[in-house]
């Protein structure tokens, strides 16, 4: 079998799962009575709150990966929108998804993270350069063009791209294709 197909059919598969999953338990659920009355709104409403404001994230400049939106999935960096509704070229707060980087050329140790020739923000290479730099003890050298000059970095570690703020941590940012049609993701 083909190894492309089984994605879809692991997919197919769990989903079948959870449709039969629901249906028996839903036929066969009998709701308890309760000798009292919980008020279930402010938790509910909490619940409602944190989820919008996770999947508003792409809209304030905050992550263009791990939304729960398709349409904040895709490419809406710089002075492009890809949003029906809501252009997000003035919504944004934060600028993380315009400062990029470039990667041309990264150390042998680090090509099985597939970002040469990708484009990722700042913030994010920074994280990843200091995960780097802790995780291999070896000099990692790499070539990145970064506002428009070309860098050549000898060894990771003792370069500028390494400072990064704790907070790095919880912003998600995809690889980002500099040019041609946009590979799916999904």
């Amino acid at each position: 079998m083909n190894p492309y197909y089984y994605g879809f059919i692991e997919g197919s598969i769990f989903n079948i799962g959870w449709v039969i999953f629901f249906y028996t338990f839903f036929k066969n659920y009998e709701s308890k009575i309760n000798p009292y009355e919980k008020n279930y709104k402010l938790p509910l409403s909490i619940c409602f709150l944190l989820i919008s404001f996770w999947t508003l994230r792409a809209y304030v400049g905050l992550g263009n990966s791990g939304n729960l939106t398709m349409f904040s999935n895709l490419n809406t960096e710089k002075e492009r929108s890809n949003h029906l509704l809501i252009n997000t070229i003035y919504t944004k707060i934060v600028d993380f998804e315009e400062d990029t980087v470039l990667i041309l050329k990264l150390h042998d140790t680090l090509k099985k993270h597939k970002l040469e020739n990708f484009r990722i923000p700042i913030s994010e290479f920074c994280f990843l350069s200091n995960d780097w730099s802790k995780r291999y003890k070896i000099k990692l050298n790499c070539i990145l063009v970064y506002k428009n000059d070309t860098i050549k970095i000898d060894d990771l570690r003792n370069s500028s791209f390494v400072e990064t703020k704790w907070w790095y941590k919880y912003l998600y940012f995809r690889k980002i294709q500099p040019n041609g049609p946009n590979e799916c993701r999904w």
